[in-house]
């Protein structure tokens, strides 16, 4: 693989990771946005990493079973985690800001797109809402 398709792949695993949806293509568009700091990173960073070899921008990656048995396992780790963290950020800022449904509500809708507009209740008790409104979020696809 070339190493712009390297570093989409890293991206993608990256924004796999977090709880807000990227749109498609978003990590593609990312890297078309600056192609000489992508092939910069690249011709740095990437000989620098065991069993990652480049030459004239082609990736070859060469890992061990146990690198990639490793891989396999901690990645879907990472994505657990990094998710669980987020939605503990925010439960927190649901809670801690005024109108924090509303925000989280809207910060939601900013990456997705989906809109759920919170109801009193929820405005009243936003620590407990805050359980119902990502819940209804997921539902709807603007969480994945």
């Amino acid at each position: 693989m070339d190493d712009r398709q390297f570093w989409v792949r890293a991206v993608r695993a990256s924004y796999g990771c977090e709880l807000r949806p990227e749109p498609r293509g978003a990590a593609e568009q990312l890297i078309a946005s600056d192609p000489a700091f992508w092939s910069g990173l690249s011709s740095r960073l990437l000989p620098a990493i065991d069993g990652v070899e480049l030459h004239d921008r082609t990736v070859r990656v060469d890992l061990s079973p146990g690198r990639k048995w490793q891989g396999r396992i901690e990645w879907p780790a990472r994505k657990i985690w990094s998710r669980t963290l987020n939605i503990l950020r925010l439960l927190k800022a649901a809670g801690t800001f005024a109108n924090g449904i509303d925000y989280l509500s809207w910060k939601i809708e900013r990456h997705s797109g989906v809109r759920i507009e919170p109801t009193e209740r929820m405005r009243r008790h936003p620590r407990l809402a805050a359980w119902g409104l990502l819940f209804r979020l997921w539902k709807n696809g603007a969480l994945r």
